[in-house]
């Protein structure tokens, strides 16, 4: 895989993150705060959103979340939007964890690519913590964590990291 291709499939991963912000409706708190234009898109969307729906009653569990009609739409469109990405995304609930993998299709050496998938998930932090915040309000979990793995063609983690609610 290319540098280039390389830096492509990381940086599309927030995208596709503020993406399941919006198929839960969360709150963009940040807005303006070092976040990118899709971030702010997401922010406009679901302010209408919001507006337009009256209060939903909390899901039992991260997994029931995960599972719901809303999220699995939203998450199908979005792994459809990312193509040729070299990417196979999943997406789980358990306890208290909502957890994100990308495995890569394609990979001829993970050598280095742990410390970039650590600078891009930190420079996204604020993002993975606002969905760890999301999902207290929507689950009926206490201590909600954003877990995000990244696995080689072999299912061997290259990276993983937790983002916890504030």
């Amino acid at each position: 895989m290319t540098k280039g291709k390389f830096r492509l499939t990381v940086y599309m991963v927030p995208v596709f993150m503020s993406m399941a912000l919006t198929a839960c409706g969360g709150k963009e708190e940040a807005a303006g705060q070092g976040t990118t234009a899709a971030q702010a898109q997401v922010t406009e969307a679901q302010v209408s959103q919001e507006s337009a729906e009256p209060e939903k009653e909390k899901y039992s569990t991260v997994a029931d979340f995960v599972n719901s009609e809303t999220m699995q739409k939203q998450l199908e469109a979005q792994t459809q939007s990312m193509g040729d990405a070299n990417l196979d995304i999943s997406v789980a609930g358990e306890d208290n964890k909502l957890i994100y993998t990308f495995a890569y299709r394609e990979l001829k050496s993970a050598e280095g690519m742990a410390e970039v998938l650590q600078e891009t998930l930190d420079a996204e932090r604020a993002t993975l913590v606002q969905l760890a915040n999301y999902i207290k309000e929507a689950v009926d979990v206490e201590n909600p964590v954003v877990v995000v793995r990244y696995l080689d063609t072999k299912g061997n983690e290259i990276y993983s990291a937790e983002f916890v609610a504030e």
